[in-house]
């Protein structure tokens, strides 16, 4: 075995010191500094004793050391005194220029490195009471659009945001994408969602929400759960005081979430919302309009609100107190969520209202409205489920759901026709019993005209078209549905049929371009899910309300003929429109007037929150909006 020298052992403790950074240079340069000061020193004191030089003579020890060692960190050459004490004095200069360069070389690096640390986003933040956002993907985009509208009553509020892309980038890209951040402040880190030491870096022990967005992968679900064992286990999480939202396509992974979460992850099902919604809005067309309205900050939106003044008071007669917001329900002492509860129910002591409102400060009470009780209907006999013929084209994940919240809404006897694309040949429905659809499966592309034709649109009531978004990016996909829905438009208008048209959107950015084909409605996926999210993560009380809005067998949002509950050959106040809702245990908050359907900036005629004293002269095709439990 070979033997190590000294001088190599010294040589690898200096390296290995070296290495510890700008800290172990700077103090190997003092020492440096030290023994030269004392070497010249001592060399100075040597010459004056055996060379008798009269300028070294002048001082003493302790004069000569102070000298030096102001030379060195001030290098400074004297003209005065003997040839030997210049030549010492220059040696000294030229060794204190030697420091200096070491010195500002040192300062650079520190703060080269503390640049690079910083544009790489590794420095901890120090926000509190703010958002986090963990994970990069499109879906931050309209999250972080929302939290902004949401906070810019705020004075003061932050967005941390923890991606695995460049810093920079991110920040930039999210400055570009959002524009004014009004009061929402911006901060950006890069690191790994999932790993504890990068989760510390955002502070999550002091935010108030924080949302988890699913990675871009073909299951998604388990980098969710990865990262939420990550947050949940940091050690200052024991008893967390945070709200984590997220999303899962998979609903059977939401008892490991509810396992995981301890009582703090609301965990939005995301396949199992657009499969309901693409069957509520294919049979009646408007409905996502509605829920964009609703889940937008920019307009209406839910609150909860705590009204001692109407404790002991019935819920329908509740239903009037508000002119300018719309009651929907009530969030009770126990935490219970009622949407439509029975008019006679008794509003208890801490019993909060679930109210539809421009803001929360416009919710004040206000006398009851009056109403025309002769333009109110008489209670027409519930209508029957309808047996339907319906035509899907295309494929995604999410088509066996659909088949499945279809089967409860229509008659026995309907019939649901697919066309799938040939390239999805590895996918296949899975074998379950419907009750009331029998399905047909045909291949073919649904982009082709010809294939289109050949299929007799006239047979089918309802037409929905879904986006290969599994096997195609985003701008293709949409591509895809808008050459589609052109193909059917064109098509309708020769067979002068109207059937009800429902396409899927992959990217919000198409929606404008999707107008274009005219059909009845869109469901923006990624946009619903990531507004819903956003204000879950404003209000964690809103995960139970939309559980039981998109619940099948619970309370629903329905768009009724206005013409089924009051007179359409006069006009009525919105408040006969509520009071003729209420009669049939129903809560109306809004209505759709379809001589704007085609005119985005009225809304495609949605309108929430409508004020009870607000007359209108409906159409008889005219739609009122409400909650009902049929």
């Amino acid at each position: 075995m070979r033997k190590t020298t000294y001088t190599e052992r010294l040589r690898y403790a200096f390296d290995q010191t070296i290495a510890r950074g700008a800290v172990a240079l700077a103090g190997w340069l003092s020492i440096i500094s030290l023994v030269i000061v004392l070497l010249f020193t001592l060399l100075m004191v040597l010459a004056a004793d055996l060379l008798g030089d009269p300028m070294l003579e002048s001082g003493s020890l302790e004069s000569y050391f102070w000298l030096n060692l102001g030379t060195v960190i001030t290098p400074w050459l004297h003209n005065e005194g003997s040839l030997l004490f210049r030549i010492l004095n220059l040696l000294v200069t030229l060794a204190g220029l030697l420091v200096v360069s070491f010195v500002v070389g040192i300062a650079l690096t520190v703060i080269d490195e503390r640049l690079q640390q910083l544009r790489r986003g590794r420095s901890l933040v120090l926000e509190n009471n703010h958002v986090v956002i963990l994970g990069w993907t499109p879906q931050i985009f309209p999250i972080v659009g929302e939290l902004v509208l949401a906070n810019s009553n705020q004075k003061r509020s932050a967005i941390v945001v923890l991606g695995n892309a460049d810093k920079v980038e991110m920040e930039e890209t999210l400055r570009d994408r959002i524009g004014d951040f009004k009061t929402t402040k911006l901060v950006v880190r890069s690191g790994v969602v999932d790993d504890r030491t990068d989760l510390a870096l955002v502070n999550p022990q002091d935010a108030r929400a924080i949302i988890v967005l699913p990675p871009q992968e073909p299951n998604p679900d388990i980098g969710v759960i990865k990262t939420l064992l990550a947050l949940m286990n940091l050690p200052e999480n024991s008893q967390p005081r945070f709200h984590v939202v997220t999303s899962l396509d998979s609903p059977h992974n939401q008892v490991v979430v509810e396992m995981i979460g301890r009582g703090v992850v609301s965990a939005v099902p995301n396949d199992e919302i657009i499969a309901q919604l693409t069957v509520q809005t294919s049979i009646q067309a408007g409905l996502s309009l509605v829920y964009m309205e609703l889940l937008n900050f920019e307009g209406d939106e839910i609150y909860f609100k705590s009204e001692p003044a109407l404790y002991g008071t019935t819920f329908g007669d509740a239903l009037f107190r508000y002119k300018n917001s719309a009651l929907i329900g009530l969030h009770l002492a126990d935490g219970r969520t009622l949407l439509n509860p029975p008019a006679d129910r008794t509003i208890e002591p801490n019993d909060a209202l679930i109210v539809i409102s421009a803001d929360d400060d416009t919710i004040t009470l206000s006398p009851p409205t009056s109403i025309d009780p002769t333009a109110i209907l008489n209670l027409p006999a519930h209508p029957a489920a309808q047996q339907r013929h319906v035509l899907i084209l295309g494929w995604n994940p999410r088509l066996p759901q659909i088949l499945c919240q279809l089967d409860h809404y229509v008659a026995a006897g309907s019939q649901v026709t697919i066309v799938k694309d040939p390239a999805h040949q590895q996918n296949q429905l899975p074998q379950l019993s419907y009750t009331n659809l029998t399905i047909t499966l045909q291949e073919g592309e649904p982009t082709e005209r010809s294939l289109l034709e050949s299929l007799e649109l006239s047979r089918f009531s309802e037409i929905v078209v879904l986006s290969d978004h599994t096997l195609l990016d985003a701008g293709t996909a949409d591509a895809r549905t808008l050459l589609t829905l052109l193909h059917l438009r064109t098509l309708c208008a020769q067979l002068e049929w109207r059937p009800s048209i429902t396409s899927e959107i992959a990217d919000t950015r198409n929606r404008e371009l999707a107008a274009v084909a005219q059909a009845d409605d869109f469901i923006v996926s990624q946009q619903l899910v990531s507004l819903l999210i956003a204000q879950i993560c404003e209000n964690r009380h809103l995960h139970a309300v939309f559980a039981e809005l998109f619940n099948p067998t619970g309370v629903e949002i329905y768009l009724k003929p206005v013409s089924d509950y009051v007179k359409t050959d006069r006009p009525v106040t919105f408040a006969t429109l509520v009071e003729a809702a209420r009669q049939r245990g129903e809560v109306a908050f809004g209505h759709r007037l379809m001589r704007f359907s085609t005119d985005p900036a009225l809304h495609y005629g949605v309108q929430l929150n409508v004020p009870k004293t607000e007359q209108t002269h409906y159409r008889p095709q005219d739609r009122i909006i409400l909650l009902s439990n049929r």
